[in-house]
């Protein structure tokens, strides 16, 4: 029974009780499909496996995921992977390395994907897959945080803009991002520039927003106040010295 759960994700488990509730509901194949962003070859095979149960649909919400990991998973498809699955394959690293360019999104790279191979995964079956392929690349470290104890400061990646109606301009606003890491908690706002003066102000509003202060602040070596960085030692400005 372990072996059998292991191949199967949870997020796949939940595709699955997804299927049941709506066939249950009266939806037909493409409302499910659609609704689910699956494949129909992938849709009927979970069909197949469900009716070959024997047991109405109603009663198998009521299975464990354990039980539900039976009749997802089957042996000969480990060893036969589908073309599908080969070609997507080969385009994970590319569409990894584009995730990380600003404005980027899995919804974009899937419609890109689609855009190529219509026949090819759902939206939910596309991130499955990137999502594997990034945590078999990736060696990440586990961080443990403490409430209230940090906030995370940093400027978004992208700008905003507005356009000024009296001179019909486009404006760039710098974007800051507070972060408190343990419960998430986060605290966002425009900025006329990116010069000093405006983010002091702005950490101020955070904290007055956020009803307290943290016990550390800490940035990726923010220009606006770290005016050069070694191995051992800060070099800080002199509004942050004072």
């Amino acid at each position: 029974m372990l072996h059998t759960v292991s191949f199967v994700s949870a997020l796949e488990l939940q595709t699955i009780r997804r299927i049941i509730q709506l066939k249950t509901e009266g939806a037909n194949k493409s409302q499910i499909a659609r609704k689910l962003k699956l494949h129909r070859a992938t849709l009927n095979t979970y069909l197949a496996r469900l009716a070959a149960t024997g047991k109405p649909l109603e009663s198998l919400l009521d299975w464990s995921d354990e039980a539900l990991a039976q009749v997802a998973y089957q042996e000969e498809h480990t060893n036969q992977p589908d073309a599908r699955l080969l070609e997507l394959q080969e385009l994970l690293p590319v569409y990894l390395k584009q995730l990380n360019a600003i404005g980027v999104t899995r919804q974009l790279l899937w419609q890109e994907y689609r855009a190529v191979y219509p026949d090819g995964y759902g939206y939910t079956q596309f991130c499955e897959h990137l999502s594997r392929s990034r945590k078999q690349r990736d060696t990440t470290m586990r961080l443990e945080h403490q409430p209230g104890w940090l906030l995370q400061v940093d400027f978004a990646g992208k700008s905003l803009s507005y356009c000024d109606r009296s001179t019909g301009e486009v404006v760039e606003c710098p974007v800051l991002v507070c972060i408190l890491p343990y419960s998430g908690y986060a605290y966002v706002e425009a900025l006329e520039s990116a010069r000093q003066e405006p983010l002091f102000n702005a950490l101020s509003r955070c904290l007055d927003f956020l009803g307290g202060v943290p016990r550390s602040i800490s940035s990726d070596n923010m220009k606006q106040y770290v005016i050069r960085n070694s191995r051992y030692e800060f070099t800080f400005s002199e509004l942050v010295n004072q």
